[in-house]
């Protein structure tokens, strides 16, 4: 894949996006968009998992992109990773607060 390519799929990436990656098992938010330098001369992002299903420690290749607890950060390959849209993530936030309130008062 050309960095062309992998730079254009950043350009609609951005830190705090919630994001899916391969094999679609494991979400988390967007914490780094850009260059890594220590992993490639490519675009990379850095994801912060919702649970321990990472293969770092805060370091990659002896710099760190950005900070998330052990075990719960990647650095993927932005082919490899697909971004909520904004109107699905307002609307599944939305949704989860009806539910919550809704539970409140009855099962939702």
């Amino acid at each position: 894949m050309s960095n062309d390519y992998m730079e254009d799929l950043c350009s609609n990436m951005k830190v705090g996006d919630r994001c899916e990656v391969d094999p679609r098992e494991k979400r988390g938010v967007v914490k780094y968009v850009g260059r890594a330098e220590a992993l490639g001369p490519s675009f990379w992002i850095g994801v912060q998992y919702d649970e321990p299903l990472g293969k770092h420690d805060e370091i990659v290749k002896g710099t760190r992109y950005f900070q998330y607890p052990p075990l719960c950060g990647a650095m993927v390959r932005p082919d490899k990773a697909d971004v909520f849209p904004k109107s699905l993530k307002s609307f599944v936030q939305r949704a989860l607060a009806l539910c919550k309130n809704e539970k409140q008062s009855a099962a939702c």
